[in-house]
């Protein structure tokens, strides 16, 4: 996604939850008091795959002190409909041009190699049937395969696509068992309707748009996203008792949270088979 379609996606994520503290407050002063404000520090930005986060007052302020501006003219330029040409506007009156392609970053025709050094990025076909997501391919038997990536995110965002033609069915299904093979964090499942999982709405986006126009190619019908919740234990509960319906048996059940080595062994083993 370009700059300017991740900003309009911020403001229509920000817009959609102050609507919805707006729909929670009676009073029409308490919501507009209770409404996120960017340049106020109300909303982060972040990335949990990469580990970093701030706030737009936060960077104001780091480069209002470097180049000895006010805060808040910086503020008013970090956020907004703000645009600046950096040779200066030469021209009052909207162009038409015509430019010619040089290069293409995704090459259609790509080329046959014998072989390619440590540090490239290769294609292989032939081995879509055996491998899911990742594998370690190698001449030798006794090779020890590479561990595979863990992400630190889980896909939480699901959102349920159909085909907007019943008879393009079985293209939506295979445009998703590619999409599958192609990003290792996005997930699907079939419980009575086709459901894409991923990380957040952006990469949601962006796995959407993939299986429309490369995987799929068919138009799509998809619903709203939807955050699946999960509840946890931080401590061991307290034993708590249950009996039977003829009042003989006796159940004693408390809970805990699992160790760190036995969730990895357990999306080890999901892993390998799926």
């Amino acid at each position: 996604m370009e700059g300017e379609e991740i900003y309009n996606s911020f403001l229509r994520i920000i817009e959609s939850v102050n609507a919805l503290i707006s729909q929670g407050c009676g009073d029409v002063d308490q919501g507009d008091e209770l409404q996120l404000q960017i340049t106020t520090g109300d909303v982060g930005f972040g990335s949990a795959l990469q580990g970093w986060g701030f706030t737009i007052p936060i960077i104001a302020d780091y480069y209002s002190k470097k180049f000895g501006i006010s805060k808040a003219k910086m503020l008013e330029r970090l956020w907004g409909d703000n645009f600046r040409m950096p040779n200066g506007k030469w021209t009052k009156n909207e162009m038409a041009l015509s430019l010619r392609v040089v290069l293409m970053s995704a090459r259609q025709n790509p080329e046959q190699l014998t072989g390619a050094p440590a540090g490239n990025i290769i294609g292989i076909v032939g081995i879509d049937k055996h491998i899911m997501k990742t594998a370690t391919l190698s001449d030798d038997a006794e090779c020890f395969p590479i561990r595979q990536m863990k992400f630190s995110v889980s896909p939480v965002v699901r959102v349920a696509v159909a085909p907007k033609n019943t008879a393009d069915l079985p293209k939506l299904i295979d445009g998703l068992i590619k999409l599958k093979k192609s990003d290792p964090m996005c997930i699907s499942s079939e419980s009575g309707e086709h459901v894409i999982a991923g990380a957040g709405e952006l990469h949601l986006e962006i796995c959407l748009k993939d299986l429309e126009e490369d995987h799929a190619c068919i138009p799509i019908i998809k619903s709203d996203p939807v955050v699946s919740y999960r509840e946890t234990c931080r401590k061991k509960s307290q034993v708590r008792l249950t009996k039977s319906p003829n009042q003989h048996n006796r159940l004693y059940v408390y809970s805990q949270a699992m160790t760190d080595d036995l969730v990895e062994e357990m999306e080890s083993v999901c892993s390998d088979l799926y």
